[in-house]
């Protein structure tokens, strides 16, 4: 079943909204957080990709993104850095993964 649609629109496309407007921000951002978001981004990157070279770093960010591992900074701390919700955003990546591979996914 679709997500209900608001006025405001689904919250997957709010989230898809808020994500691509801080990737595209002119807001001043401290460099603490520039550095969260562009490591959320590289590993959003990351896992989109179809480079079978790049298979390992893939599945390196993927196991970051879902909180697998141990790191230095977390998926959660990068994500409340910026303002985004790291559960919504974590459900949002699931259906981009699934439908950018054509339902193929890992874990």
């Amino acid at each position: 079943m679709a997500p209900r649609q608001t006025s405001q629109g689904s919250p997957e496309q709010t989230l898809h909204h808020r994500y691509h407007a801080l990737l595209s921000s002119r807001q001043t951002f401290t460099s603490e957080q520039n550095l969260m978001l562009a490591l959320i981004a590289d590993a959003v990157d990351l896992t989109l990709r179809r480079d079978p070279s790049e298979h390992h770093a893939a599945a390196q960010a993927w196991d970051w993104i879902l909180g697998f591992g141990r790191s230095s900074i977390s998926f959660e701390d990068a994500c409340d850095a910026v303002g985004l919700d790291p559960r919504a955003l974590r459900k949002y990546l699931k259906r981009l993964r699934i439908n950018h591979r054509g339902g193929g996914h890992r874990h």
